[in-house]
Formats: structure tokens, sequence, C-alpha cells
């Protein structure tokens, strides 16, 4: 089987709302979805054409977990914090979503704590790999560090009534849509605010809170968001829901509500960058350093891995 069809096989099968996600989602999960579709193997053999040379591997199966899906199961791979060369910092969050919260709010901390103490005047927020999660997790654990004004993370909903609520005049599964009238206050008086410039790092796995997040970093102007754009709307869906159809043991997961943008705005209508770099898949420091304009930082002793 050739690798153009397993492609074709296996992209109905993702999840996105565009062709760049759904991309996405199979690359960092290919060994998942290749094992669903075709069943497990004792090994692989592989054909390999480049340059008009041909070369064949014989590669044994493993039950371990791929390291593009490691991030998912290890805190210090999907959490890390790095100084950098000209005065710069790299905090790469790869998912909103980490079971003991507390241990996520600590990593913050420390890493602010080290940005204080190092004098950084440029912090890079990697969030390319970050497919989202809870919201709590980056209002209570990056913004108040960043956050210079009071901000929300939506300024209106549209939504599936669940559980109505009667003062109201809500029903049950009514479509209901007005103003969101939350606001967080910002840390003013956090001895580890960071003063410096925040870049925010996005790419063509950034997605759901991860948005939510970018979005309120430029709407309140607390930063810069840079990278690659055109993968996700920037007017999010949340609330998933999970359905098991009855009949098939299907298994739905469906959004119950619709956030537009802090802004307001409606266009432009996917996440685009302030500042365009390319993704760089298997030289994600690039991206970094280009970023910051310090050459520096490739040279840099990096714990990421080979790819995002």
């Amino acid at each position: 089987t050739s690798a153009a069809e397993i492609r074709r096989s296996l992209m109905p099968l993702m999840q996105g709302e565009t062709i760049g996600f759904r991309s996405g989602i199979m690359a960092r999960r290919f060994a998942y979805y290749h094992f669903k579709l075709y069943g497990e193997s004792a090994s692989y053999d592989i054909e390999v054409r480049h340059n008009g040379r041909r070369q064949l591997l014989r590669v044994a199966g493993s039950q371990s977990v791929p390291a593009t899906m490691a991030d998912e199961l290890d805190f210090d791979r999907a959490f890390r914090f790095e100084l950098l060369p000209c005065q710069s910092a790299l905090l790469t969050v790869n998912s909103f979503v980490w079971d003991d919260k507390s241990k996520f709010l600590e990593f913050t901390r420390n890493a602010f704590a080290q940005i204080q103490s190092a004098g950084v005047t440029s912090l890079v927020i990697d969030v390319r790999a970050n497919e989202g999660g809870n919201d709590d997790l980056w209002q209570e654990g990056i913004m108040p560090y960043i956050a210079t004004s009071r901000y929300q993370w939506a300024s209106a909903f549209k939504k599936r009534v669940l559980n109505p609520d009667q003062s109201r005049g809500e029903r049950a599964f009514d479509v209901v849509a007005g103003p969101l009238e939350s606001w967080r206050e910002p840390d003013l008086a956090n001895p580890l605010r960071f003063h410096g410039t925040t870049h925010v790092l996005i790419g063509q796995a950034s997605y759901s809170s991860t948005i939510l997040f970018t979005n309120v970093v430029r709407d309140f102007g607390f930063g810069r968001i840079a990278g690659t754009g055109g993968f996700a709307r920037a007017d999010q869906t949340g609330g998933t829901q999970v359905t098991t159809l009855p009949n098939t043991g299907l298994v739905i997961v469906w959004p119950r509500f619709i956030l537009t943008r802090p802004s307001g705005a409606h266009a432009p209508e996917m996440v685009e960058p302030d500042v365009a770099i390319d993704e760089t898949r298997f030289r994600p420091r690039a991206a970094v350093a280009e970023l910051l304009q310090c050459p520096a930082v490739n040279a840099a002793t990096s714990h990421s891995p080979a790819g995002i």
C-alpha cells in the first residue's frame, strides 16, 4: 500500500474544520490511526524512494507510545521552560489538559521566577502543538504574569440550552445567543509579573482553548501572535458533550456553544498571526530564533523533541 493510499484512507477519519488542521492531527497520531484502520503487525516493510534511489526497511512493531503523542502522558514533555540567549526565554505549553492543575501552576510560577531572575526581556510562549483543553490552566497559570488590564475570553456566545434557566425563559434544547458579561481582573500586584515583550507562537495544531488564549493575548494587547495561520477559526466552540449512540456504540463529541472573539470582529474568519513565520516541523527551534531575531538560539541546548 502506498503512503498516498494510506493518507487517502485516513483523512476522512480526522476531526477538524480545515484540511490543514486534519493533516496535522494525522501526522501527530499517524501510528494510532494506522493501527485503528489496519490493525497491528509484528513488523512493517517500508520502501523509501529519494532522488531515484530506493531503500527497503523492515521495522519492528512496538507497543510504545510514539514520541509525537508522548506529550499527552509525560508532564516534562508537555510543559517545558528554557532560558535562551539574547535575554529571551521559551515557555512551551503543549496542552491545556492536566489532571493535577497545581503541578502546572507550580511549573509556570517557577518559570516566571526564573524569567525575573534572569532579566528576560523577550518571552516566547510556544503553543504550536497545543490542541486545547481547559481554560482555567491558562487563565490561572499564564495570564497572572502577562495580563496588564481586565479581559474577557469572548465577547458573545451562541449556545444550545441543556439546563434551562426558567427565569430567563429558556427551554431545553433551544439555541440562544447574547453578549458575554464575564471579565477577569489582572494581577497587577503579582511580584513575578512579566514586563517585557510576549510572543505567542501558533501552528497547525493550535486549537480550541488555545485559540481563546491567543485571542485574549492579541485583542487586549498582551502580546503579539506569530507563526502560521489559516488552520482554525478565531470564533471557537466549547463546552464539549459526549454522546454514545445506543445502536452502534459510536461515540460523538459535539460542542454546546460558540464564542465570538473578544474584539467582536468576525473577520478574518481564520486565526492569522501578526508575524508570519513558517512552521518548520523538523527544526522547531528555527522559528523561535527567527521570531526573536537571535541566531544564537539555534545553537542553544534544547530539550525539545525533533518534531512538534
